[in-house]
């Protein structure tokens, strides 16, 4: 059996590849707002709640088209009737 961390090669090289300036500019303009919106918790909620509402509302179309290469093989999964952050804080949030 060969064990191979591919998880780590990938890292790497997605490593040598940014430091010789190799990757797209979508890539990299993604990534970056990506890392803004994950480090702030309020704004994280709030594209979640955004994004929740618009799968909810938006015709089929919008979601599955030509443009939507990953929706071609998968269905979005409907969003959970709460969010983890909202289950927390009603379970074991700090009690006022």
């Amino acid at each position: 059996m060969v064990k191979i961390n591919i998880h780590e090669q990938i890292y790497a090289w997605r490593r040598v590849l940014v430091e010789r300036h190799e990757t797209p500019l979508a890539k990299r303009i993604e990534m970056k707002a990506a890392g803004e919106l994950l480090s702030r918790p309020a704004a994280y909620r709030a594209a979640i709640a955004a994004a929740d509402v618009a799968l909810a509302h938006l015709p089929r179309w919008v979601i599955y088209n030509g443009l939507n290469a990953w929706g071609r093989h998968r269905e979005v999964p409907h969003p959970p009737a709460q969010t983890f952050h909202a289950w927390y804080q009603a379970n074991r949030g700090e009690k006022k």
